[in-house]
């Protein structure tokens, strides 16, 4: 790219896309990539999450009723994954019709859930009794950043003890942000209200 745009001079430009944690694996493997600018979505505004529904049904002709769109901003705290599967579920229940009507968006709610519960649980099934033990600690104290040193204590080992975990959750199954030195904190909506239900999780 460096060749492309300095020396042939050509208006040509990347734009990538990913998890929180992309920018952590630019580390080590080159200037370039060390020094692009980022910029991190993080959780949608009401008026965002509006705009992301409304929009696109508007452009294939397709109109919202307000307490329909008011159930779907309100089901999806913000996250971006679950207004577009709240979307999908509900632009798939109107099945074709102009007009998208609470029970349209009701059915699309409760079909979002039940996906929802299936990646949770696949997520959930994925990690080690230690890890389990971790993530479910930190929705515990949650849903803000929670302190390691919390954690840590509640797991009866060191941070130090607990830093491959804590990396595994954060890197490899994407339970976990680290929005702060120190700080950990559940990625998923949802996820905590998931676990509560669940009957092997004290």
């Amino acid at each position: 790219m460096q060749t492309v745009v300095r020396r042939s001079r050509l208006p040509v430009a990347v734009i990538l896309a990913g998890l929180p944690e992309l920018r952590g694996r630019f580390h080590g493997v080159g200037t370039f990539l060390e020094r692009i600018d980022t910029l991190e979505v993080g959780y949608l505004s009401p008026d965002a999450t509006r705009y992301a529904l409304i929009q696109p049904a508007a452009n294939a002709g397709v109109a919202f009723d307000v307490d329909a769109l008011d159930l779907l901003v309100d089901a999806s705290g913000g996250y971006p994954y679950l207004v577009q599967v709240l979307g999908y579920e509900t632009w798939t229940a109107a099945g074709g019709a102009a007009r998208i009507v609470m029970e349209h968006a009701q059915a699309g709610a409760v079909a979002a859930d039940a996906r929802m519960d299936a990646l949770f649980r696949a997520r959930w099934d994925q990690l080690s009794d230690l890890e389990q033990r971790y993530v479910a600690t930190v929705a515990r104290f949650g849903p803000g950043p929670v302190p390691v040193g919390v954690v840590s204590k509640k797991l009866r080992r060191s941070t130090a003890q607990l830093s491959t975990t804590r990396a595994a959750l954060i890197g490899e199954h994407r339970l976990l942000t680290s929005p702060r030195y120190g700080e950990v904190q559940v990625s998923l909506t949802g996820f905590k209200q998931w676990l509560t239900r669940q009957p092997e999780v004290d």
